[in-house]
């Protein structure tokens, strides 16, 4: 049985809109966007992210606040949420960042935001400039491009975030090269979750031993590399048997967030998810208190390891996986206690068990 215990490490994602100036084909938004809360109930919302924070009494550092959308820029009054996130980061010892699509960024925003202390910022490239335009719309690799400066000029740690396809998985060399010259720390490489509009991308997601093959391939990537770190996401836990057996491989291992008792996700209308990448509503902040939610059944039976697939249970790398990514299992087939369906040692090819 696993217990739930007061985190550790903790990460909160905040989406403050579902509104966006693009349309990515892969996001998992739905075409009609809630109308915003308003600027006292984020506040009010805050609070209580804060109240959980104070209870567990974690050390300065080891809680972190990713804000994002939709398009969190398109809010005017953005600037002022973030000015009372900056304060209470400063007195509860938190860190924060943005998740933003740059394309409305400019010199005098980002001066704003190294006023108030942002510790990163995350923007998306979905390969080389072909597949990124082809995703996220005409124009926009350089418009990225032009952020990515922008920020590395003002020294604020930039991050890229890339969604694994079959369609963009051979631009990742070139894409790392890309990073290391743009000043770029870190190379995110997640796994397609088929949810919303990017349900209709499911037939590019990477059969289990293409995926194994793609790991690989980063782990000899990351040996080899200068400046900018590859990392594989908290879905990879499937992979962390092949980093613990490489101690060369330089390369962290992950687990599921949501698994381990560290996440949780923030929706525009208040709505609680144990993570973005696993749509199951646990509760309302507008209507529920986030301890209670945090402390309720459903998250602690979602860290429940007995309630696992036994297949993975008997499995020799579950001490190391816990059954991977839960978020793509459940896109993919509505259950969550299932073995990850891209996992090389319980599936022979997406949707056909070995077990």
């Amino acid at each position: 049985m696993n217990k739930f215990l007061t985190p550790k490490n903790f990460t909160c994602q905040w989406h403050i809109t579902e509104r966006c100036n693009w349309h990515c084909k892969h996001c998992y938004q739905s075409e009609h966007p809630v109308p915003d809360l308003s600027l006292e109930q984020l506040f009010s919302i805050l609070d209580q992210f804060l109240f959980l924070l104070k209870k567990w009494e974690l050390p300065p550092g080891q809680a972190r606040l990713n804000i994002t959308g939709g398009e969190p820029f398109v809010r005017k009054d953005f600037f002022q949420f973030l000015e009372r996130v900056s304060a209470t980061a400063i007195s509860y010892g938190y860190t924060w960042g943005l998740l933003s699509n740059g394309s409305l960024l400019d010199e005098e925003k980002i001066f704003e935001l190294k006023k108030l202390g942002i510790d990163r910022f995350q923007v998306s490239l979905e390969g080389m400039k072909k597949n990124t335009d082809e995703i996220m719309g005409r124009g926009a690799f350089e418009k990225v491009i032009k952020a990515i400066k922008l920020l590395v000029k003002a020294n604020i740690p930039t991050r890229i975030s890339f969604t694994l396809t079959k369609k963009n998985m051979n631009d990742v060399p070139k894409l790392v090269k890309l990073c290391e010259k743009l000043g770029v720390v870190a190379l995110g490489t997640r796994r397609l979750i088929p949810w919303g509009r990017g349900k209709e991308l499911q037939e590019y997601m990477l059969q289990p031993e293409e995926l194994r093959n793609f790991y690989l391939k980063v782990k000899e990537i990351n040996k080899r590399r200068k400046k900018t770190r590859v990392v594989i996401g908290c879905e990879s836990a499937i992979f962390n048997e092949e980093i613990l057996a490489d101690p060369l491989s330089n390369m962290q291992i992950n687990f599921c967030g949501v698994t381990q008792g560290r996440a949780l996700t923030i929706m525009a209308n208040g709505d609680i998810l144990p993570c973005r990448r696993l749509p199951i509503v646990v509760g309302n902040a507008l209507s529920d208190n986030l301890y209670d939610i945090w402390y309720s059944k459903p998250m602690r039976d979602l860290r429940n390891l007995d309630k696992l697939s036994p297949f993975c249970q008997k499995c020799p790398n579950f001490s190391n996986c816990f059954a991977g990514g839960r978020c793509v299992t459940y896109a993919y087939t509505g259950k969550v206690d299932l073995p990850d369906v891209q996992c090389w040692r319980a599936y022979k090819k997406l949707g056909q068990p070995l077990f």
